[in-house]
């Protein structure tokens, strides 16, 4: 009879496997299958509506002429940053409130392609948080002082190291926080970033969320991302715009986007995305949806 080895935990546990019988698996490769599944069956529902709507996706005009004008015609304004409870700061969020044709873009780092990404950001008209590493900007104040007058635009914390915060004392944790936002409020008078707080690699604790919290942050991860990796730049806005388009649906014979509202979009300051994201904010907004700023999508008490 074979043996069977399966992980639990960080320990091999060997034994004899009766025929038929299911193995337990090491709960990451559980998830990892479920995730695998979930996004199999996202493409089949995906592949069947296009059958539906035709060879190909509806032309990008088409798309254009359905989303209402007023929202194309609105400029980004300035943000007025939640007031959120203790509650709600202890609460990690991947997605934000869908009842709006509206995803977050939150861009990362911030060690090149600052100024590049900006500009971007600023002919587009969109809105965007910048989640930016304290190290990176020391000499670079100037770009703060820049973002922060482009309006839509503002500036969430993504700790002064760039650290592993689970693997941080808590005094550590704090450290980073805290000084990251010192340089902030050094550089612009009143200026903040709480209450975002980005964990570098969205590695997270309890403990790290509550610290966080304590200090005024809530941890902010996301649920669409792809640019971390060895992607080229000419394949990322389909990257992108497919993990969206999985979401859709058909209603009453037309592609509908409900279901990617409120999506929490990760990008990097990099080359690469800095050259996807004009294509990148003009497929978003052909979907019938306003590329914002985080105090955007949850304005007006919405958590």
């Amino acid at each position: 009879m074979l043996a069977a080895t399966v992980a639990e935990g960080s320990r091999a546990v060997t034994g004899p496997a009766a025929p038929g019988s299911a193995v337990s698996l090491d709960p990451r490769v559980a998830n990892w299958a479920a995730q695998q599944a979930e996004w199999r069956a996202a493409d089949a529902r995906l592949e069947q509506l296009l059958r539906i709507q035709g060879p190909h996706q509806p032309d990008v005009d088409t798309l254009m002429a359905s989303i209402p004008r007023e929202l194309l015609a609105t400029p980004p304004r300035r943000l007025s940053r939640p007031a959120w409870d203790a509650s709600v700061l202890n609460s990690a969020v991947g997605r934000g409130p869908s009842d709006r044709p509206m995803v977050a873009l939150t861009i990362d780092d911030g060690a090149v392609s600052l100024d590049e990404t900006l500009k971007v950001i600023r002919e587009q008209g969109a809105g965007a948080t910048f989640f930016l590493t304290g190290k990176y900007l020391d000499r670079r104040r100037d770009f703060l002082e820049r973002a922060l007058d482009t309006p839509g635009v503002e500036i969430g914390n993504h700790t002064w190291n760039h650290s592993d915060l689970p693997g941080l004392s808590d005094a550590r944790v704090a450290e980073e926080i805290r000084r990251f936002e010192e340089l902030l409020a050094g550089t612009v008078r009143g200026a903040t970033s709480a209450p975002y707080l980005r964990p570098p690699g969205g590695a997270k604790s309890d403990r790290v969320v509550s610290i966080a919290a304590a200090m005024g942050y809530r941890t902010i991860l996301w649920n669409i991302s792809g640019d971390a990796g060895s992607v080229p730049p000419s394949e990322l806005v389909d990257l992108y715009l497919r993990q969206i388009d999985r979401r859709q649906a058909v209603i009453d014979g037309k592609p509908a986007y409900q279901g990617a509202w409120g999506s929490i979009i990760l990008l990097h300051f990099r080359p690469g995305t800095c050259s996807a994201l004009p294509d990148l904010i003009r497929g978003i907004r052909a979907r019938g949806m306003e590329p914002v700023a985080l105090s955007t999508l949850y304005e007006d008490g919405r958590t």
